[in-house]
């Protein structure tokens, strides 16, 4: 076996030269994905997409953590979940080592989840066979808010045609 380093106008070569595929999504739009039990158990709740700090504000107690992997600044957010759910790893990964020390269920190594789940989905976590089933899908804010209106009748609509600069003009003086 021959070792070479390549730099410049050669590595971009090789690199060119290579077929990079991306790996596909089995799980896309699936009802139910597949994973490796990583801490016993079984919950339900909804999920929340939690990746980085700035999203643990998302979390309340029960809610269902998704993330692509999981880090010890995570662990706040990883306390208040009903269970866990990563999409790399395997027994020995953060999550797995976290959540067993938590005795929080937890499913690694589901491919896609972050991907194909969304927040506010309702799903069932049976981690002790390494599934996850998502029982009802989040509305779209706007498919939620059509819906809410769709049986408000109104009486008299009354429109606004007052320039907006005129309408706050008050404001500026």
């Amino acid at each position: 076996n021959k070792t070479s380093l390549l730099s410049g106008k050669d590595a971009e070569d090789f690199f060119n030269s290579q077929e990079i595929r991306e790996e596909e999504n089995p799980n896309l739009n699936a009802e139910s994905f597949n994973g490796t039990c990583a801490c016993s158990g079984y919950a339900k709740g909804i999920v929340k997409i939690i990746n980085g700090p700035e999203d643990m504000s998302k979390m309340k107690k029960g809610d269902i953590m998704v993330s692509h992997t999981t880090f010890p600044s995570l662990v706040p957010a990883m306390k208040k979940a009903g269970a866990i759910i990563s999409e790399h790893g395997g027994s020995i990964c953060h999550a797995a080592i976290t959540s067993r020390e938590l005795k929080i269920p937890c499913v690694v190594g589901v491919k896609g989840a972050v991907e194909t789940l969304s927040n506010g989905d309702f799903i069932e976590v049976d981690a002790d066979n390494g599934i996850v089933r998502v029982l009802e899908k989040s509305k779209d804010l706007l498919d939620q808010y059509k819906e809410e209106i769709s049986d408000v009748e109104l009486y008299n609509p009354v429109y606004n045609f007052t320039p907006l600069n005129a309408s706050i003009g008050w404001m500026e003086d």
